[in-house]
């Protein structure tokens, strides 16, 4: 499933808690089961005070590292 929360859309853009919220209800997932990445401290930080789980980052090998551990297992290489 593809979804797409535009800020114009929503009237607010990030670190505003309200588009967390609104991303989270067009996914229809809990705060809990989702994963926000960022680059953005003040990103992250409101992702995760919406309880959403989050990672500072700008690397693909960073987020497949932080994956492999949340997984508890090593996940194939991929083309970036």
């Amino acid at each position: 499933m593809d979804v797409t929360t535009l800020w114009f859309a929503v009237g607010t853009a990030k670190p505003d808690p309200a588009i967390y919220h609104r991303s989270l209800e067009d996914l229809a997932v809990e705060p809990a089961r989702a994963l926000f990445v960022d680059d953005w401290f003040e990103n992250v930080e409101a992702a995760e005070n919406v309880g959403i789980r989050s990672l500072l980052d700008s690397t693909p090998k960073a987020l497949k590292r932080w994956l492999e551990q949340a997984i508890g297992g090593r996940l194939a290489d991929a083309a970036v």
